[in-house]
């Protein structure tokens, strides 16, 4: 089964200005398993613009129905578990056994988690000289940018959308040109978790070997991302990433390789 994914901007699934659309192989057959629109620049200040609308009335909602939110959609990915599971295996050549028994799991329990988390977010006070207290409020900084890798996608946009959520942020996701499908079906149901537009959004794009500024780097280095700071509602406040995906499938390739080679020298020696 193919599974077909626009640009999440606004609330919208949309396609992309430039029409352009990638195709998603299975790392076990090398057959094209489904299609995603592929950012360019425009679509990444649409997706920036969307997330810095929508930041304060986000920051502003109440911190039970930011939990609320989130349980519905740990609840939502537990409905379609079988789906993410089938997505996860043909995305990213997870194991089936692993995708519904570690990633499924642990996706709503990381989901609930930060549910739990959202309403328990508190500052301090403190007596200051002159007979004074002090206190201080923990604020939302605004927009997060996460740039995830091609392992274990779901994980990866989960851990990157849950705790910005619960802390009042809105985010902006760039999956993995490898494995972006599980990453977009999240955010297709996060829109149908009743989360705002423009609260989460997702720009699904090629890596910096392709012609242009990948997403990933715009959302960085952008005009928009210039200014980083806790007030600065206007601008990309932080982004996370983890390692580079040509990073990370090196590492992956290497280790496959010494395990290849010590598991014929195991059967060598039997």
């Amino acid at each position: 089964m193919a599974h077909d994914y626009g640009l999440f901007i606004g609330g919208e699934e949309r396609p992309a200005r430039s029409g352009a659309v990638t195709g998603v192989r299975s790392p076990a057959t090398g057959g094209v398993i489904g299609h995603v629109a592929e950012a360019g620049e425009g679509d990444v200040a649409d997706a920036v613009t969307a997330a810095v609308s929508a930041a304060r009335g986000w920051a502003a909602t109440a911190r039970s129905q930011r939990a609320e939110r989130l349980c519905h959609l740990a609840e939502l990915v537990a409905r379609s578990a079988g789906e993410l599971a089938a997505i996860g295996t043909s995305d990213a050549g997870r194991p089936v056994t692993a995708a519904k028994n570690v990633d499924l799991p642990l996706a709503g329990e990381v989901l609930t988690y930060f549910a739990g988390i959202a309403g328990k977010t508190e500052g301090r006070a403190a007596p200051v000289p002159g007979g004074f207290v002090g206190y201080s409020v923990r604020e939302p900084f605004g927009v997060a940018a996460g740039i995830l890798p091609w392992r274990c996608p779901l994980l990866q946009a989960v851990w990157k959308i849950a705790p910005a959520l619960a802390a009042g942020n809105t985010v902006v996701v760039k999956p993995a040109e490898q494995a972006p499908l599980s990453p977009m079906a999240l955010v297709r149901l996060a829109r149908e978790a009743g989360i705002p537009p423009g609260a989460v959004n997702a720009v699904p794009g090629q890596d910096a070997w392709r012609p242009g500024t990948p997403p990933g780097t715009l959302l960085r280095t952008g005009p928009r991302a210039s200014r980083p700071g806790p007030r600065s509602l206007a601008t990309v406040a932080r982004s996370s990433w983890t390692w580079r995906v040509s990073s990370a499938m090196r590492r992956s390739a290497s280790s496959a390789a010494r395990a290849s080679a010590i598991s014929r020298i195991r059967r060598i020696s039997r």
